[in-house]
């Protein structure tokens, strides 16, 4: 916040109690947006480096266009080769933005099996793997956004097993995160009278997890 006050002086009139405001609507979005990152790294690692793929050429594309212009300026390139060569990064800069872009051909991989992500059953022998996963297969279950897992005060009797997305629990208006690995409403595994102390729903897109309530029943 300093360094803002320092580029923008004319923000220095603002009262301290709105630039905390703003200052902690800031840190919620950063951190909303580092548990996304790091849902999409861990969830979707083959989509994540098709995008940093995208990402990383979109950059090498500018830095070319900005080297033939300069070699352009100093009279090193031709009119008619500098304007063929700005309209091929061009086309392909265009490509990457706009169409869609896929693995390259010999390398497709589809998007990891979610069983595959878990922690919990990573370190299985084989055989014991292969069964939790056709026990857990019944149990995979899809939510969209916002939808409320659990809410405060009713009786949990389902839990929830991670494997995309993000769940978010506000507490005393702070949130937390709950991502790849976490089980929500823990407790009803052990008690079928348990209460949710708050309201827990998923947060920055679909969800994807598995309902293990009654695997221990």
């Amino acid at each position: 916040m300093d360094n803002i006050r320092k580029q923008f002086p004319e923000l220095a009139n603002i009262g301290k109690r709105i630039w905390n405001k703003v200052y902690e609507e800031t840190h919620l979005y950063h951190l909303t947006a580092t548990y996304i990152l790091l849902d999409l790294q861990q969830s979707y690692e083959a989509c994540w480096r098709i995008h940093m793929t995208k990402r990383c050429a979109q950059m090498l594309l500018k830095y070319e266009s900005k080297t033939i212009t300069e070699l352009y300026e100093t009279g090193m390139l031709g009119h008619s080769v500098y304007s063929h060569i700005l309209e091929l990064i061009e086309k392909k800069s265009l490509k990457l933005e706009f169409y869609r872009v896929s693995m390259v051909h010999g390398h497709l991989k589809a998007i990891e099996n979610p069983f595959d992500l878990l922690p919990l059953f990573q370190s299985l022998p084989n055989h014991e793997k292969t069964r939790w996963q056709t026990i857990m297969k019944a149990k995979h279950r899809w939510f969209q956004p916002d939808q409320i897992l659990l809410e405060k005060g009713q009786r949990v009797s389902t839990a929830y097993l991670i494997t995309r997305g993000i769940v978010e629990c506000k507490i005393d208006a702070m949130p937390i995160y709950y991502r790849l690995g976490n089980i929500i409403g823990i407790d009803a595994l052990f008690s079928q009278d348990f209460l949710a102390h708050d309201t827990y729903r998923v947060s920055s897109g679909l969800l994807e997890a598995y309902c293990i309530v009654d695997l221990l029943c």
